[in-house]
């Protein structure tokens, strides 16, 4: 797969966290077959899990957020600042809670 370079567009897919499920194993098939010309960051909500060394294998970083709480209103502040300094293009949320924060996160929206 060719190499996206700094000024490519950045898709964050926003996912509450990696543990060997359906919608998490689904998003890692999804990016093994990812589009070149794009760079590509997983973003955990909550917490990574046995997925993380998959995604690290095939070159996709995942970072991790660490909900504190139920209720993190920080969390919501952190995402947006991360989106922001990171430039995100796309942020694609998958599951309840990233949904939630992702939509609350992403000023775009």
């Amino acid at each position: 797969m060719p190499h996206a370079d700094a000024d490519s567009p950045l898709v964050v897919h926003m996912i509450d966290e990696l543990p060997r499920d359906g919608a998490e194993m689904l998003l890692l098939d999804l990016m093994r077959h990812r589009e070149p010309g794009f760079r590509y960051a997983v973003v955990c909500i909550i917490r990574g899990g046995p997925l993380e060394e998959e995604f690290a294998r095939i070159g996709i970083p995942v970072i991790i957020f660490g909900r504190r709480g139920k209720l993190d209103v920080s969390l919501v502040l952190r995402l947006a600042s991360w989106l922001r300094r990171n430039q995100a293009a796309i942020v694609h949320t998958h599951l309840f809670t990233a949904d939630t924060y992702g939509r609350l996160g992403d000023r775009r929206t």
